[in-house]
């Protein structure tokens, strides 16, 4: 019997699974397309290297559901919410979420997209926890998938220069010890085009003929992450009843070093654990946290069921931090 107490039901996550769609792209030879010197991207943001793939945001959400299926040996048909998170998507009609769910062989389950930009998986946490914790399922998984090297600009090179394509799961179930716990989450609209697309739906539709492109004021996301983000995980912390000594490990969204760096110092986790996927894959947006939280699991300085801090922000602006436990599978 599952305990009820001020969360309601407990809630674990089981298993992280993650994928990588393509060859790695190095650093200095994107910085030859785009016209900057040897050394440029690395020093602005720790990048070494980032995958582009050919693969489209369904074909990547697949992998990593498959390969999350197969480590967590769940019976596909015990899990009654599917959520997926993408920021840029090839469609938005019908929601991928169904679909993936039916390719699993997820069977008459909730299913619903969500796009919280680079916040979306710790969004899609929160709300698998939500149900979970409330009684409405006692199982779900949440897939972040991203492909937004097609709607890079190159002549950009501080915007195309961060992003890389990936995917990650994780699934989420009822437990008898809670250990996922309540998020706190933000958005800052009057920042909406710190991050933003060049062409709206309507543009495209009055014939507009180019892929959107993305592009990103990355100055403003700095300096909004630095004012945001520390008081945010502040909160979750809280919020979870722990203080910052009890964490363990330290996941923030791999946006950059800078930001990486500039939030680790405030919050004063700099002696924490931390993943290091930047520096390898680069950023993949909501699905980032998902590859770090992957890479932290089974590390021999990882402790096993490690108390972790979790945060994503991005595009909106949004973000979300919760503290949780690590599973203990790898």
């Amino acid at each position: 019997m599952v305990g009820i107490g001020v969360f309601g039901r407990g809630v674990a996550l089981r298993a992280v699974s993650s994928y990588e769609p393509g060859a790695g792209v190095s650093s200095d030879d994107l910085a030859v397309r785009m016209g900057v010197g040897p050394g440029w991207i690395e020093k602005r943001t720790r990048i070494e290297s980032r995958q582009f793939g050919t693969e489209d945001t369904l074909q990547q959400a697949r992998a990593s559901l498959t390969k999350l299926l197969e480590r967590s040996e769940v019976d596909p048909k015990t899990i009654g919410l599917v959520i997926f998170t993408s920021s840029l998507t090839s469609r938005s009609i019908p929601p991928i979420a169904p679909e993936i769910a039916t390719f699993a062989g997820i069977e008459g389950a909730g299913a619903f997209d969500v796009n919280a930009a680079c916040a979306g998986g710790s969004y899609g946490i929160e709300l698998a926890r939500s149900a979970i914790a409330s009684g409405v399922t006692d199982r779900a998984v949440v897939v972040a998938s991203e492909h937004m090297s097609p709607f890079l600009n190159m002549g950009d090179p501080d915007t195309a220069a961060l992003f890389g394509d990936g995917s990650g799961s994780v699934l989420l179930e009822v437990s008898e010890e809670n250990e996922v716990f309540p998020a706190s989450w933000t958005s800052d609209g009057e920042a909406f085009d710190y991050v933003i697309q060049s062409h709206t739906t309507q543009q495209l539709s009055e014939g507009v003929s180019e892929l959107p492109q993305v592009s990103m004021k990355g100055g403003a996301v700095y300096r909004w992450a630095r004012e945001h983000v520390p008081d945010l995980c502040r909160s979750a912390i809280a919020r979870a009843g722990f203080t910052e000594q009890d964490i363990e490990v330290f996941i923030p969204h791999q946006a950059n070093g800078k930001i990486i760096d500039v939030v680790t110092k405030q919050l004063g986790f700099e002696d924490r654990v931390l993943p290091t996927t930047i520096e390898r894959i680069g950023n993949t947006l909501s699905a980032s946290v998902f590859q770090a939280m992957e890479s932290l699991v089974g590390r021999d300085d990882v402790p096993v069921n490690a108390l972790a801090l979790v945060t994503g922000f991005g595009a909106g602006m949004t973000g979300c931090a919760q503290v949780l436990r690590l599973p203990k599978m790898i």
